[in-house]
């Protein structure tokens, strides 16, 4: 079943941006949880081997959290359409995207997607 959420998250990420065409993405430091999860192959840390080989170079960190909060296939998307990691940039926000997941943490369990304008010299090229 693990399968199916993953084509129907990378579907929906690329057609998403399809659709927005988006001229710049920056991503912010990536908490990826603590602990570990059940998976296919067993009982694996978190983040699992995947997440971690994914987010190499990438700004993430651990926290308090006993979680999976980024998966390989969230990791994958991240990596792949991410072209600036680290702090928000400054940016005139126009609207705000959610998503909210299933499972119950200590915070809330959601993503965030900020639509908005920067300055082309507020923007930092590569991974900070």
């Amino acid at each position: 079943m693990q399968f199916v959420y993953a084509v129907a998250d990378i579907t929906g990420v690329c057609y998403a941006l399809y659709l927005l065409k988006p001229d710049f993405i920056a991503v912010s430091p990536i908490h990826v949880g603590c602990g570990q999860v059940w998976c296919a192959h067993g009982l694996v840390p978190v983040p699992a081997p995947a997440t971690v080989h994914l987010l190499e170079g990438i700004p993430c960190y651990g926290g308090q959290v006993r979680g999976e909060l980024c998966t390989p296939t969230g990791a994958a998307l991240l990596a792949h359409f991410g072209q600036m990691f680290g702090s928000m940039p400054l940016m005139r926000t126009k609207t705000v995207g959610y998503g909210i997941g299933k499972r119950k943490f200590p915070a809330a369990n959601c993503v965030r997607a900020f639509w908005g304008e920067a300055d082309e010299s507020d923007l930092q090229c590569g991974r900070c």
